[in-house]
């Protein structure tokens, strides 16, 4: 089980989904929170490669990328403000 992937997987789905939710409706440009999460998600794939290896590590990573999308869609539909909560440690403006 990809547990020590789940949190990097997360974090990125959180941090891509304050982004979306940030800018809907409005046609700006993607901000940081977007970056950060692909940033996150090229983490998660990096760590499932450098501990397991090319073969076990993609499967790895899109078994915790579908649980970590599962647990931010159902949080988000539940209690939204939970779901965003780490992706605002990176998306904070300065200020």
């Amino acid at each position: 089980m990809p547990t020590e992937l789940l949190p990097l997987a997360y974090l990125g789905f959180a941090c891509l989904a304050a982004d979306s939710h940030r800018h809907r409706g409005h046609r700006r440009a993607p901000g940081a929170a977007r970056r950060w999460g692909w940033l996150w998600i090229t983490l998660a794939l990096a760590d499932a490669v450098a501990r397991r290896g090319w073969a076990e590590g993609v499967i790895a990573w899109a078994i915790a990328l579908s649980l970590a999308a599962l647990a931010c869609t159902l949080l988000l539909s539940a209690r939204p403000r939970w779901a965003l909560a780490p992706a605002r440690l990176f998306t904070r403006r300065a200020g």
